[in-house]
């Protein structure tokens, strides 16, 4: 956008979102400077991300969304023509190696051609239909998905030994000569991971039951 960025991103094993974001973000606050003779960074705050739930349709929405937002804005009014979008990658009229359709999609429209024919006239019709309107709270909450999505990431975030993301800031302190305790050490792994689950905890919204209580006699 014109001063933004949205990304759809899936990661393998244990990848570091925020390390992802920060290459991101050096990178192009370096070209820009170096293209324009300014200095400085080139970004307002931290980046902000919501882990949704990897099914079919959430990943479809989240793609059809991201592609609205330049008609949303008013910036064009064909997807295609606008040029920092992925929508001319999915309807094939210019395709770029780097971007991947998500294997969902191909699963259901495993032939190319029919795939982007398909995709361009399913978004069409969801944007005239107003499906793809703007919605705050897509971008609400940290977590969205099923209860059970949920508590599976609260829990990850609870334990103090999934911290493989932090191996390497331990080393480099222990590379410069830092000296530590177990106290220390244990800071250094832990109070990130401890940290991520209180800020969860405090965003998070417990799903609504949708059974209706029984009445009382």
């Amino acid at each position: 956008m014109d001063n933004h960025f949205h990304l759809v991103v899936t990661t393998k094993q244990d990848v570091s979102v925020s390390r992802l974001m920060k290459s991101i973000k050096q990178t192009i606050s370096r070209d820009f400077n170096r293209r324009h003779g300014t200095k400085g960074t080139l970004w307002e705050g931290r980046f902000k991300s919501v882990v949704w739930e990897p099914t079919a349709g959430n990943v479809l929405r989240l793609i059809d969304y991201v592609h609205a937002n330049p008609l949303r804005a008013g910036i064009v009014t064909d997807p295609a023509r606008y040029a920092w979008s992925s929508y001319s990658h999915y309807t094939g009229t210019k395709r770029r190696k780097m971007l991947v359709v998500p294997l969902s999609i191909k699963r259901k429209h495993p032939k190319r051609l029919e795939r982007e024919a398909w995709y361009g006239k399913h978004f069409m019709q969801d944007y005239q239909a107003g499906k793809l309107a703007y919605d705050p709270e897509m971008s609400q909450g940290l977590v969205r998905g099923c209860r059970k999505f949920c508590h599976a990431i609260f829990r990850e975030l609870k334990n103090p030994l999934r911290v493989p993301a932090f191996f390497t800031r331990a080393i480099k302190l222990r590379r410069e000569g830092a000296m530590w305790g177990l106290k220390a050490l244990l800071h250094v792994f832990c109070k990130p991971a401890v940290d991520g689950w209180r800020e969860a905890m405090k965003c998070w919204k417990a799903p609504v039951d949708p059974k209706p209580a029984a009445a009382s006699p």
